[in-house]
């Protein structure tokens, strides 16, 4: 069994694309299986951005974080999020600072000191240092949850445009074979339908894993199920800028009722230039 600090680093190695072959493979089933190692797996891509921002990554790590983490969109969100508060922390500290310098030196030194009520007086905070920590804090309270119907709005929410739709068996189906189905996607298409069809729908929830290459690409939980031609299916949109012409393969995941995650199919397909 890994060590706390070995895990971490393999999470790492899988964010930046340093994972490859069998142990892609198995760190991905793990994280399929287990809500512990996905928890670490989101506070570790955090650190990444932090990191990153502030020039902590080695030169082999930052190239490795541009060409492979950003390379999934949710990565790029949260970079975009973390960039703007960082921005906002580095602008308005330092006024915040100033300012309670400025008052403390104002204040005869035998006088106790009370906050001003013009920003606090609706607080029960007597110490100014502590109101401007908690007005950050909110602050961040009120982009982070705009940022986040943002993005459950742009996501689930958005309307898929044109929509291709392509029925996708499984290759881990011994009769399925191994060799990627070919699709063609016209121009005009907005969003990528995938149906992936399944021989039983014995799990409570799905979730998808797209990837090209070893790369991430997105990922969808929660996905919709449905009966294709009798047989059941469950479904994955992908815009379609985010799928040029090239090898895929979607790994699907099914909870199950205790929780627990496992690995269900796979499917592979190339797309074609029209």
């Amino acid at each position: 069994m890994e060590t706390n600090e070995t895990q971490r680093q393999t999470i790492r190695d899988y964010l930046l694309g340093d994972l490859v072959g069998e142990q892609q493979t198995q760190f991905e089933e793990r994280l399929l299986a287990s809500d512990t190692v996905y928890e670490e797996l989101v506070m570790i891509e955090d650190e990444l951005i932090d990191e990153y921002l502030h020039e902590g990554l080695s030169a082999r790590e930052r190239e490795s974080f541009e060409s492979h983490f950003l390379a999934a969109p949710e990565h790029q969100e949260k970079l975009r999020f973390a960039r703007t508060f960082t921005k906002y922390v580095t602008a308005e500290g330092p006024k915040y600072q100033l300012a309670t310098d400025e008052r403390v030196a104002e204040e005869p030194p035998t006088k106790i000191s009370r906050p001003s009520s013009r920003w606090f007086g609706f607080l029960p905070i007597r110490n100014p240092i502590y109101g401007y920590a908690l007005t950050a804090a909110l602050v961040l309270v009120v982009v982070g949850v705009t940022w986040l119907g943002w993005r459950n709005l742009n996501s689930g929410l958005r309307d898929p445009g044109r929509v291709h739709s392509v029925v996708l068996t499984s290759g881990l189906s011994r009769d399925a074979g191994d060799e990627s189905k070919p699709v063609t996607v016209p121009a005009d298409t907005d969003t990528l339908r995938l149906r992936l069809l399944l021989d039983q729908l014995r799990h409570n929830s799905y979730e998808a894993t797209l990837d090209a290459g070893g790369r991430t690409l997105t990922s969808r939980s929660n996905l919709p199920k449905e009966v294709d031609n009798g047989q059941p299916a469950v479904v994955l949109d992908v815009p379609a800028r985010l799928v040029p012409a090239g090898d895929y393969r979607v790994k699907l995941g099914g909870v199950n009722p205790d929780g627990n995650r496992e690995i269900v199919a796979s499917y592979s397909f190339r797309i074609q230039n029209p």
